[in-house]
């Protein structure tokens, strides 16, 4: 018994209220954020990881494949004690959990959207508006004597990816009257499977088609598959799309070099800033929220805006 009395003793000593390892000081940090094995949401991802580490944040990186999985693991911050989230959401059905995070005490920081109609504690947020009116003078400017173009949406991409679409069909109809819309599509994910299949779908419905605008990379990535599989590729003279990560701009290379192809962007190397900004909130620092910049991307700008982003050597 005093042998016993005697270890206690020492470990009280030796462990102290002082010793505990610093990081348990440290405001635990949720990142949540779609799972995708490539393209752009992939490159957040990665991004992010990188980040947090650089940053020395405490913190449980997510990536979930549906929203009802985000969800989850949103829940999971909130029992767990988590004193912030940074969410990138999968869509807008994210709005309710998303809520009683906040009302329970959670700091919520947002990247690119918010879900619904919420308001974060801190957002760096993407202007669909203006990625869609990009896209649409990126395509009206190379269908200057008219042409046919499709449209491809997502069902499952909430509000932003819906202001994306709505904006692209206003500014064309609005700027580049000699274009004519001859469908919109929507794809029920974001991915490359979804676009391809959905692409299958508008060749199998419309006969000619000169351009289109795709809501994410992997739409526009599956509509060239769906082309290629035809024998179709060379029909098209024009390819929009969000998004901006370094698989895209390397995939986009292999394009046929008649096919004008351009990318409007919010960087998704941006999720860097994101956490540094997050960082300095959780220490008591004060920031307003902030857009995220649009800007189109040609070809020829890749090289160059990834080493600005500090992505040349980015895997995605």
């Amino acid at each position: 018994m005093k042998r016993a009395l005697i270890l206690l003793l020492l470990l009280l000593l030796t462990v102290g209220p002082g010793a505990a390892p610093a990081l348990a000081a440290q405001p635990r940090v949720g990142i949540s954020c779609p799972y995708e094995p490539s393209l752009w949401p992939a490159a957040v991802y990665r991004t992010a990881e990188t980040a947090a580490e650089e940053l020395e944040l405490n913190y449980v990186l997510k990536a979930a494949s549906t929203a009802q999985e985000q969800a989850e693991d949103l829940e999971m911050f909130v029992r767990q004690g988590f004193d912030a989230i940074v969410l990138l959401p999968i869509d807008d059905s994210l709005e309710d959990v998303a809520r009683r995070a906040m009302a329970d005490g959670v700091r919520l920081y947002c990247f690119v959207c918010s879900p619904g109609a919420l308001e974060p504690d801190f957002g760096l947020l993407a202007d669909g508006e203006a990625l869609g009116e990009l896209a649409a003078d990126a395509i009206g400017a190379q269908l200057t004597d008219g042409g046919r173009v499709a449209i491809l949406g997502c069902a499952a991409g909430g509000e932003v990816l819906a202001r994306q679409v709505a904006a692209f069909r206003s500014a064309l109809q609005a700027r580049h009257p000699q274009v004519e819309i001859v469908g919109e599509w929507l794809a029920d994910g974001p991915g490359r499977e979804d676009g391809a299949r959905t692409g299958a779908q508008i060749l199998a419905e419309v006969e000619d088609i000169d351009a289109a605008f795709a809501c994410t990379e992997g739409l526009a990535a599956g509509l060239t598959d769906a082309l290629a599989a035809q024998g179709r590729l060379e029909e098209l003279r024009a390819l929009s799309c969000t998004g901006g990560s370094k698989s895209l701009l390397e995939w986009a290379q292999a394009l046929p070099e008649e096919l004008h192809f351009s990318v409007q962007t919010c960087s998704p190397y941006a999720v860097e800033e994101m956490l540094r900004l997050c960082a300095g909130l959780l220490q008591g620092e004060e920031t307003a929220d902030a857009p995220l910049p649009a800007r189109t991307l040609e070809r020829e700008d890749f090289d160059a805006w990834l080493a600005d982003c500090g992505a040349a050597d980015a895997p995605f």
